[in-house]
């Protein structure tokens, strides 16, 4: 039926999703054997296949089946985006992924999977295995069959958290969106397992089939071994992540009896040079071989005698790739914080050649655009939002021109509005970079997570040794962060962006990952239940900021100073993961409280001196107007027409050339103003650039002199 009256088909109950990369040799099997499926004759499921830009003749394979839905992606992306774009595109209630080197036996498989999933409501997920006889019978398919089938057997026809396996699985499509799908990057080989810790953490249920078989087609030896490395290394990197083992894997159990039967094999060999070897090397062969008897019936089963000496061989080999990609990851553990160490070191040593050299360093906010996706209820940037537009933006040569003219400054803040609207935010970062900024900052409200997660290598690609924080914004939990920001199920994607960078810092050094809070009478009531969760994704910092300029919603001011006192204490509190507490974190923690004291207090004693806003400050708007800060034009309105609205200057007029614009006289005047009155206010980043750059002054923060205030509310 067709036309626009035409009523909408109901959507299938299963959506069977196949990943492919050149597998044109191998696709074909699976194709026939879903065909013959119970459900696809009766239009109780649909199928897709995403080519994940094929080399070889998958297209034209594919083309002989027009009962698929076929998607391409022009550009390799890996396993794990391949299945998040046939997910994104399923209707189905329950996500069928098979692999393409896979075919299904049974023709009631898909029907096995629909009944599971109806008769277990509280299922969320469930993985099936593999049949014990596989397409190749070659003495290493054979034991790598009774190798794969003893170490699932201990997890079979029960449920099983953690231990998705991706070859053939099924996952309800409202909790494959709820913890954002595969993770979409090019190091994971574990995307499943990956997932099935997730799906886990967040309270759904796994059960391991051992009625959903496959046949599966094994590697050979040297394809298998070379894998072999590469996932035992990410699976360390899981481990230390989530601190869970995983049986798909092998667990803890699999991982004892291969190490000791390694460490056998160097005793034993040993023991030409000293008999007391062998005696170590034959109890620590006879232990593994206990641990292993699983693994030793399944193969005396399905193996004649005389190839025992060639599965020790294969043995010996996985054995030392499994060690091999166990050490690996134990390195990564330990490099990637000596590379953090480092880059956090240079970019010191750099802040304090800057005390030192005249006009060098300084913070630069540069928002990108003003376009947001969300309508924040505390947003002071509601002017600007409807002011300059995307035709106003600087474009990419320009930003290029303006950072070749400002310097080795010490930090930029990309900013916006929704930063993540504008597609070159790596090539912006690269500009910087090549003019000699090694710190940066990306303020995100968290809602576009996959733009994001293609974000991240391109910027540790355009900075490999600069320091890069990631800003993700929230305010509350759940519906309540919603209505704040307004915009229906962001906290979710949020979430989404808060796992994807704790994920990411597992591989890229220069990531930091910073949780940005800002304080207002809708959410200090709740602060405490807030933080308890934020710090559950570990964040390197979490920054409590107070409510600023002229909110779109007047009602959520009102916080006092024992009100955000009291927030400040608990952002402090010993509670959490490590690096949520960190030394330097308290200490700014701190200073923000004390700060917050002063700048509300004129009568109070003033510490760091006369504000640097538009000496060692300053904020670009998307079109390219300069101001010292953001929000001198708000607290000193009564100057604002005297002084041109407090603007330095505009790049256009300029050349593009900041350093000329910043030594204008139009700046000077603006500048010379501040000075002469004592210009202050709550705006964080002016407090911290005049700090930064008189560090001499800092032990006036803690004195009891500037502690004290007249108690004005």
């Amino acid at each position: 039926m067709t036309g626009s009256n035409a009523p909408a088909l109901p959507p299938p109950l299963l959506s069977v999703i196949v990943p492919v990369r050149n597998g044109a040799p191998f696709i074909g099997a699976l194709l026939d054997s879903l065909c013959r499926q119970q459900l696809a004759t009766t239009g109780g499921c649909e199928f897709i296949v995403v080519d994940d830009a094929s080399t070889d003749d998958t297209a034209a394979m594919l083309a002989a089946y027009p009962w698929i839905r076929l998607l391409t992606h022009p550009v390799r992306r890996g396993a794990g985006a391949a299945r998040n774009t046939g997910a994104t595109a399923a209707r189905g209630e329950v996500l069928i992924f098979l692999d393409a080197d896979t075919r299904v036996c049974e023709a009631d498989f898909l029907q096995r999977c629909a009944t599971l999933m109806r008769e277990h409501p509280d299922c969320g997920a469930f993985s099936g295995c593999y049949r014990d006889n596989n397409l190749a019978q070659d003495v290493f398919s054979r034991y790598l069959d009774a190798a794969e089938a003893s170490m699932r057997e201990s997890i079979i026809d029960q449920w099983a958290p953690g231990n998705l396996n991706g070859c053939v699985c099924g996952v309800r499509k409202a909790a494959f969106e709820a913890v954002g799908g595969f993770i979409e990057n090019p190091r994971m080989t574990l995307e499943d397992v990956d997932l099935g810790l997730r799906l886990g953490q967040a309270g759904y249920r796994h059960w391991f089939s051992g009625t959903l078989r496959v046949e599966h087609r094994q590697p050979g030896l040297y394809h298998y071994a070379s894998e072999l490395v590469l996932r035992t290394r990410c699976y360390m990197h899981l481990i230390h992540r989530y601190r869970q083992f995983s049986d798909v894997m092998g667990g803890q159990r699999e991982g004892a009896a291969r190490l000791l039967f390694l460490l056998g094999v160097a005793f034993l060999a040993g023991g030409v040079l000293a008999p007391a070897l062998s005696a170590a090397g034959i109890a620590m062969l006879t232990i593994s071989t206990v641990r292993s008897h699983r693994f030793l019936a399944r193969l005396l089963q399905t193996m004649p005698l005389f190839s025992l000496p060639l599965v020790a061989v294969f043995h010996f080999v996985a054995t030392l790739a499994l060690v091999a990609g166990g050490l690996l990851g134990v390195m990564d553990t330990v490099r990637l914080p000596v590379q953090r160490k480092t880059i956090d070191a240079a970019m010191f040593f750099r802040y304090l050649k800057s005390l030192v050299t005249p006009g060098a360093g300084g913070y630069l906010i540069h928002f990108l655009t003003h376009r947001c996706n969300a309508h924040c209820a505390h947003c002071f940037d509601s002017p600007q939002r409807q002011r300059i537009g995307a035709a106003d933006e600087l474009d990419l040569p320009r930003i290029q021109r303006i950072a070749a003219s400002a310097g080795p400054l010490g930090h930029v803040s990309l900013t916006g509005g929704e930063p993540l609207l504008r597609d070159d935010i790596a090539e912006v970062l690269g500009a910087y970079y090549a003019a000699g900024v090694r710190s940066f900052s990306i303020a995100s409200n968290g809602s576009y997570p996959k733009r994001l997660e293609r974000l991240l290598p391109r910027l540790a690609a355009a900075g490999p040794r600069a320091r890069i924080i990631i800003k993700i914004s929230v305010d509350d939990l759940g519906d309540e962060h919603d209505r704040l920001r307004g915009l229906p199920g962001l906290y979710r994607k949020v979430e989404h962006s808060l796992t994807l960078l704790d994920e990411a810092r597992q591989w890229l050094p220069q990531l930091r990952m910073h949780i940005c809070l800002t304080l207002t009478a809708a959410n200090h009531s709740r602060l405490e239940a807030t933080l308890a969760t934020l710090r559950n994704f570990r964040p390197d910092q979490i920054e409590l900021n107070r409510l600023r300029g002229v909110p779109a919603d007047p009602s959520l001011g009102g916080i006092d100073d024992a009100s955000y006192d009291a927030a400040c204490a608990l952002l402090a509190a010993p509670s959490g993961p490590p690096q949520s507490i960190s030394g330097l974190t308290r200490l700014l923690t701190a200073l923000d409280r004390t700060m917050s004291l002063i700048v509300r207090h004129p009568e109070s004693p003033w510490p760091c001196g006369t504000c640097l806003a538009g000496r060692r400050l300053a904020v670009i708007h998307a079109d390219g107007t300069v101001l010292p800060c953001e929000m001198i034009h708000i607290v000193r309105p009564q100057h604002a027409a005297t002084h041109n609205d407090f603007v330095l200057g505009r790049l256009d007029a300029h050349g593009d050339h900041l350093g000329a614009l910043l030594s204008s006289p139009q700046a000077r005047r603006v500048t010379d103003y501040i000075a002469a009155t004592e210009c202050r206010c709550s705006f964080e980043c002016a407090i911290l650039a005049t700090v930064s750059y008189r560090p001499w002054r800092l032990w006036r923060f803690f004195a009891p002199a500037a502690r004290q205030s007249p108690g004005r509310p």
